[in-house]
């Protein structure tokens, strides 16, 4: 219970504040949120130690084994596949990969992963045991993607997205099978990569994935 009402208390001070400083500055929101999700992935990084060994990894699943990057591959195979074999009748006239683009697909997995997997999950794995403290790593990466600011939890307009919660229960099952942060970090740029690549396929035949997108309100 006790780590429970820490994780909620971390997710309402972590989404409070970058709602505030957002508000304040006129910054976007998801700038801020992956600004803040790189100070604490140094934070973590500057602890100077490795947390869990990595000679506890199942064999054939060693931290650089090439299969371990296989979940990652899938997906952008999967994608690439999708977009060549129903191609979208009205295509953007060209291909461009803005600011916010690059940051989905390189910065904020690569802090998010290192904050979650490095720096939380072995915590309330400490204090709560693997298993629920892996379950309660998965619910706060996914809570936090819905924004749980007071407002926003008065009005009842916060959500888990589905979306975000098979993301981080999947990277997190990856990371503890693996033992590699990459492995991790490869899945999460894969799938944060199919926001790119949608436009560019025909979106009435993956009608079926915006309730992966869409937290209830």
């Amino acid at each position: 219970m006790s780590s429970l009402i820490a994780i909620a208390l971390f997710a309402l001070s972590f989404s409070e504040c970058a709602s505030y400083v957002s508000m304040l500055t006129a910054l976007p929101l998801w700038l801020l949120c992956a600004s803040l999700n790189s100070l604490l992935a140094i934070a973590v990084l500057m602890q100077g130690r490795v947390w869990e060994k990595t000679a506890c990894a199942p064999k054939g699943y060693a931290a650089g084994s090439p299969r371990n990057y296989l979940p990652g591959t899938l997906v952008l195979l999967t994608l690439f596949l999708w977009v060549r074999l129903y191609p979208t009748p009205h295509p953007p006239s060209a291909f461009s990969l803005t600011p916010l683009h690059l940051c989905a697909i390189f910065w904020i997995p690569f802090v998010e992963e290192i904050v979650f997997r490095r720096g939380i999950s072995p915590c309330l794995r400490y204090y709560s045991g693997p298993f629920w403290g892996s379950y309660l790593t998965v619910l706060l990466f996914a809570g936090l993607h819905g924004n749980p600011t007071w407002a926003h939890l008065r009005s009842g307009e916060f959500g888990m997205p589905l979306g975000p919660l098979l993301l981080g229960a999947v990277s997190e099952g990856l990371y503890r099978m693996t033992r590699s942060l990459g492995s991790s970090i490869w899945l999460h740029m894969a799938c944060n990569a199919t926001a790119v690549l949608l436009p560019y396929g025909d979106l009435e035949s993956v009608r079926w994935l915006r309730w992966l997108y869409v937290h209830a309100s």
